[in-house]
Order: C-alpha cells, then structure tokens, then sequence
C-alpha cells in the first residue's frame, strides 16, 4: 500500500528544495510570479498566476503531488482585506 505524505512534510521538502537549488537562480527577477515544483525530481513550472503551472505540471505528471508557493512572499494568497507583504 503507498502512503501519501502529509502536507507538513510535502511543504518542508519542497521549502528545502527551493532553498538549496532555486532561490539564488530565481530571486529577484521572479518575485511575485507562482511556482510549482515537482519535490521528487525537482522540476517546476512558473506562471503569473497559480493555476497555469499547476496545470501544466498536473499534465506533465499525473498522480504527484507538487509544492506551491509564490516566488518572495510568505503565502501564495491572500484572504480578506489585508495586503500581501513580500519577505525581504
């Protein structure tokens, strides 16, 4: 039986990933755009918004599971009326 991994563990390999692999070849010129990241290979689509490169990695790899996260920020969304801060 194959065990799914929990979204702690997805987030954190996916954080990991970023950190020692992408970060220093995105940032800055990417800052705002979505990304999202195969944790496995270590393969990612970029877009303006988030669904373009969930669909695209959903079509490239059916049945993964991905990280997502917006490129300089905290969060990928924001909810009520607050605004969004950049991490710095």
């Amino acid at each position: 039986m194959n065990t799914l991994p929990n979204p702690e563990t997805i987030a954190q390999r996916g954080r990991a990933v970023y950190e020692q692999k992408l970060r220093a070849l995105l940032e800055p010129a990417e800052i705002g755009r979505y990304l999202v990241l195969n944790i496995e290979t270590g393969e990612y689509e970029l877009g303006n918004d988030a669904l373009t490169p969930s669909e695209t990695m959903r079509q490239r790899f059916p049945g993964t599971l991905f990280y997502a996260m917006r490129i300089g920020y905290p969060a990928m969304l924001q909810r009520g009326g607050s605004s969004l801060r950049r991490n710095v």
